[in-house]
């Protein structure tokens, strides 16, 4: 019976993921409030949810994914009574949320009639491809994200988060632009490189707002309205942006395979910029 609603189930578990995310965002490594707890208690009752609803889904990876989902919601559960503990379980709770949030992606399009859909595989030789990409794409925005937590929670330097934000910033735009250039014409990948992209710059530019908004505050200005919004902001949209990197690398394993044709990057323009 769960099974027929397994997508809206899914996206529920998405919306709600962003909201509990957006929430302890707003409390800044505090004691976790009731509005916190209510919406981490809703995603844990739509993680078993979902977690039912996958039993008869012929793919298993769905089934697994939402049971990894369930395992991280009595995690987070376990975590965020310890926060007080050390700042290092914060940045657990807070890195194990958006692990948590792109678990909740792939459960989402995975359930998609979309994704059950057959489609003709397209070629892909570049170097790096777009497979490979797809790979290394969500493990740089997870190591970003955690830089940012260490900075938040740890009192690390600024520096190693700024330095990641630029490097990962190019990789993401880098592959986004890749993707238009190549497969631009294929809906789905066009999708997911749309989605890359417009993360990536919002998580850019709030980024610099957050960033413009601790320097402020260490002047010994009062926080204003917007230094918050853009720090709670900021760290929604990573949350946002590893799970855009999800879904596209899980569109590149769908759509694309590797193949002996010529890439077409090699004759486009960012092909002979690069090579340049």
């Amino acid at each position: 019976m769960l099974s027929r609603h397994l997508h809206s189930l899914a996206l529920a578990l998405v919306v709600s993921t962003l909201a509990v995310i957006l929430s302890g965002a707003m409390q800044l490594g505090e004691a976790a409030g009731e509005p916190h707890r209510g919406l981490s208690g809703i995603a844990g009752i739509l993680s078993v949810l979902v977690l039912l609803a996958s039993l008869g889904n012929p793919r298993r990876w769905m089934l697994q994914v939402a049971l990894g989902c369930v395992v991280a919601v009595l995690a987070l559960a376990g975590s965020g009574f310890l926060t007080n503990a050390s700042p290092w379980v914060t940045v657990l709770h807070g890195c194990l949320s958006h692990v948590f949030f792109a678990g909740s992606v792939a459960l989402l399009v995975g359930s998609s009639s979309a994704w059950r859909q057959a489609s003709a595989a397209l070629d892909d030789t570049g170097s790096p491809s777009l497979r490979t990409l797809s790979v290394v794409v969500p493990l740089a925005v997870f190591l970003q994200i955690f830089l940012g937590a260490i900075y938040r929670h740890v009192a690390l330097p600024v520096w190693p988060h700024i330095l990641g934000s630029l490097l990962v910033g190019c990789l993401l735009l880098y592959t986004g632009m890749v993707v238009l250039e190549t497969h631009g014409q294929h809906p789905a990948l066009r999708l997911a490189a749309q989605a890359l992209l417009t993360v990536t710059i919002a998580q850019i530019a709030l980024g610099l707002a957050a960033f413009l908004g601790r320097v402020m505050s260490s002047d010994g200005l009062d926080p204003e309205w917007w230094m918050t919004a853009a720090r709670s902001a900021h760290v929604v949209t990573g949350a946002m942006t590893l799970g855009a990197s999800v879904f596209y690398g899980m569109q590149v394993f769908y759509h694309v395979r590797t193949g002996a044709a010529q890439h077409p990057m090699n004759d486009g323009p960012i092909g002979k910029s690069v090579v340049a």
